[in-house]
């Protein structure tokens, strides 16, 4: 593509630039920005400077998935957290793929022709398109902007492969599709649902991944969760992070156990020798340290930190 023939539709690549480097910026900056602030500045004046370039360089259709590819795990290798990027990249190029080729076989099956040329009609087409993705890429970034991205390596190769080998099978596909095409045969509607199985398969690796994720997270945390000594036992009492945290006194430890085991303020008074005023000064105390208004939120928040 030379640069004398965006002249007459700039509108229309500006507005597919924006979109297709917003959604970059979505995915590759703005779900999980890099640590240090070379990577920051590294990725953002990639952005633009890699979409000019695919955009001027005059490339086949292999060329250019090649190129594409390459740009976008560029945007994941910058980014820096190489396993997730890289799972975000591929998929991207799963997604994107999927939709132009639904694109692609679309215009030609109903309307027989791509509208080559770079008129109007075909800058509408490509900016519909990415408006699609950039649709995806905002609830990608939904689903994903509180995720850990936790994930076993076995887990992550079960979820990044279909992408990357759909990507494979939709550039071959489309050098079938074309010595096809030469010979007269209509391939258009098979292009069509190839293009929808594979954003449906997509799709369903986006779920996949979702759940293998939550179950992995699920398992962390329990383990963590078994490894953290309960706030509150009747053996051992209080634990030394829950007194740290309220600075509860050893006097408002006494009387707290007791109101554990479900006694009235006389018979903590009876337990620990002092009297039921005292008492009740000392729950005001606790209850001003702990944030409760009461000794069953008080019970509550207890058991509460406990589980």
């Amino acid at each position: 593509m030379l640069m004398t023939e965006l002249h007459p539709n700039i509108l229309f690549e500006i507005t597919r630039a924006a979109v297709s480097i917003g959604g970059w910026f979505v995915l590759f900056f703005l779900l999980d920005p890099p640590r240090t602030r070379l990577r920051q500045v590294a990725l953002l004046v990639s952005m633009p400077i890699c979409y000019t370039a695919f955009m001027i360089i005059p490339l086949s259709d292999t060329g250019n998935v090649i190129l594409w590819t390459f740009i976008i795990l560029l945007f994941a290798l910058l980014q820096g957290k190489l396993r997730t990027s890289f799972w975000t990249a591929l998929y991207y190029i799963g997604i994107e793929a999927a939709i132009d080729s639904i694109r692609h076989f679309f215009v030609m099956y109903f309307l027989a022709k791509p509208f080559r040329g770079y008129t109007p009609e075909y800058y509408i087409q490509f900016n519909l398109q990415y408006l699609v993705v950039l649709g995806w890429t905002l609830f990608y970034y939904w689903i994903m902007k509180n995720r850990s991205w936790k994930m076993p390596t076995r887990f992550w190769i079960m979820t990044a492969l279909p992408p990357f080998g759909m990507e494979v099978l939709l550039t071959r596909y489309a050098d079938s599709a074309r010595a096809a095409l030469a010979a007269g045969v209509n391939i258009y509607l098979d292009g069509i649902l190839i293009g929808l199985f594979l954003l449906v398969l997509n799709f369903f690796t986006f779920y996949l991944y979702i759940k293998l994720s939550t179950a992995y997270e699920a398992k962390v945390f329990a383990n963590k969760a078994s490894n953290i000594p309960p706030v509150y036992t009747r053996e051992a009492g209080f634990s030394a992070a829950f007194i740290e945290k309220y600075g509860i006194s050893a006097r408002e430890q006494d009387i707290v156990k007791a109101v554990m085991q479900g006694k009235s303020n006389k018979e903590i008074a009876n337990t620990v020798f002092v009297s039921p005023k005292t008492v009740e000064f000392h729950l005001r105390s606790v209850y001003k340290k702990t944030g409760v208004p009461n000794r069953f939120a008080l019970y509550v928040l207890i058991k509460d930190d406990d589980a």
